[in-house]
């Protein structure tokens, strides 16, 4: 399980260094914004989080693969800094407009 995560780690971070080039160039201000312009060239134009879709009466098709984002870094959820002093991005899961089907009411 460890290694999936880093390994899913490995490839946001390869995927940011084409979002940092935008931010470089100044198309967007983040490499998150950087990753959303390039999952949107792909069609993903709405992004929300599994709970976000469920709310909006959506739910996520089956066998669908979240799309990662950099969540906040963990010492700003915890109000506290790492032992390092270094931030750790957890990688957060979106689903996009492509990946959602209305909930079917169960009668």
């Amino acid at each position: 399980m460890k290694e999936e995560i880093q390994e899913k780690r490995k490839k946001l971070q390869a995927l940011s260094l084409l979002a940092k080039a935008l931010v470089e160039r100044g198309r967007v201000e983040t490499i998150n914004e950087g990753l959303k312009f390039l999952y949107k060239s792909d069609g993903h134009e709405d992004l929300k989080t599994f709970k976000q879709w469920k709310e909006s009466g959506q739910t996520v098709k089956k066998g669908e693969k979240g799309l990662m984002l950099w969540a906040k870094p963990l010492h700003v959820l915890k109000e506290q800094p790492e032992p390092d002093g270094a931030p750790y991005f957890p990688v957060m899961y979106v689903f996009s407009n492509k990946q959602v089907e209305p909930i079917k009411n169960a009668a």
